[in-house]
Parts: C-alpha cells; structure tokens; sequence
C-alpha cells in the first residue's frame, strides 16, 4: 500500500455518512426495542412503558424521532415499502402524538436543535440527525440501567 492510500485510509476514519450508522444497526436495535416498537395494524411508534414513564418530554421526543427515522429508512415492511413514508414530523403530529398542545412541547424543539440532535427541514418539519442517533439512545437507554440498580 502506498502512503497515499495508507493517509487515506486513515482519513476515511473521520468521514460521517449513513453506512456507519446502519453498521452498528443491531446495536441500535436493541436499544430502541426498550424505548419504543412498531404497531403494524395501526402503522405508528408506541413508547414502552419505561419511555412514557421515565423519560423528560425532550427525551420522549428523541425517542419518538429516532422511531421515526428507523421506520422511514431501516424498517421495512413489505414490498419494499418502509414503515414510515418520511422520517421527519412536524410540531402539530409529535404535539397530537404525546396528546399535548404545541405550545406546551415547542420550547423542547428549540433546545432539540440548539443542541443540534434534531434539525428543521423547509417544511417546518424536524428530524433527527442520523449521526447522533447512537448517542441518544445511549443516553436514554442508561437511564434504565441507573434506575434499575
């Protein structure tokens, strides 16, 4: 191997895409299976009960981001079809979904995308950044594992 492509070999290390994230995709899994599932008949994210329960209404709004991400492009259903058709949602769907008003989740968004987890498309829509979807689930998945002790 030449220098070059020893150098860029070691440079590729530092490159951010997609594949990286859907490597370590068991991983992911089995941390977002103690934080949510997929119901097929009603096509939506059900929380588990230690997400509902546990987790601060920034958090569950993570959670339910990363839902979406997994179910719009690693989980597919049939035919080819993913679970989800976007995985971005909007203020008025996460605000419906956890039965609260906008007002009372939005500041949750600022903080979201200040901390730069979730960003705003053009659409007003928020999605979570593929590249700390890791990092979330870590966070939210350890507060079992203190609880638990």
């Amino acid at each position: 191997m030449t220098p070059e492509e020893t150098r860029g070999k070691i440079m590729n290390r530092l490159l951010l895409n997609e594949e990286d994230t859907l490597d370590r995709l068991r991983n992911t899994v089995d941390k977002a299976e103690r934080l949510f599932k997929f119901d097929v008949k009603s096509q939506s994210v059900v929380l588990s009960d230690f997400s509902m329960k546990t987790l601060s209404m920034k958090e569950k709004i993570c959670a339910y981001l990363v839902a979406k991400y997994i179910g719009a492009t690693l989980l597919e259903i049939k035919n080819g079809k993913h679970f989800f058709e976007s995985d971005s949602a909007s203020l008025a769907d996460i605000a419906s979904f956890f039965g609260k008003k906008i007002t009372d989740i939005s500041g949750r968004f600022t903080e979201l995308v200040k901390d730069k987890l979730v960003d705003r498309n053009e659409a007003g829509e928020y999605r979570i950044h593929h590249h700390k979807i890791e990092a979330v689930l870590e966070t939210l998945t350890s507060k079992s594992v203190r609880k638990s002790r």
